[in-house]
């Protein structure tokens, strides 16, 4: 994740950095005013960006925290009837509250 969001930074300093030296180099007011919006819009899509790469790394450390309160939270088992060809069973398992599933131990 460090290095996703070290070339996203990279990135995006690079482009402010084209954009300032643009300005400076526009004699025109409009030129000036489009490149003041295309650096905001920049730094707005700089941040999105960051943020999308963070929530992905969260999705991939969820199941990690799957086995932690599959572990950590004996209070979650239970004796579970299960039916099956009409027969009835009686199974130890684990209820993990994120896959929303009861697991046999």
């Amino acid at each position: 994740m460090r290095r996703e969001l070290d070339r996203i930074d990279e990135y995006f300093q690079g482009y402010e950095r084209e954009l300032t030296a643009r300005a400076a180099r526009s004699a025109g007011q409009t030129a000036r005013l489009k490149t003041a919006e295309r650096l905001a819009a920049a730094r707005a899509e700089h941040t999105r960006r960051r943020a999308d790469q963070v929530a992905r790394h969260e999705i991939r450390v969820q199941p990690q925290i799957d086995g932690l309160l599959l572990t950590a939270k004996p209070a979650w088992s239970a004796a579970i009837q299960a039916e099956a060809a009409r027969q009835t069973q009686t199974l130890e398992a684990r209820f993990v509250p994120r896959a929303r599933r009861w697991f046999k131990q």
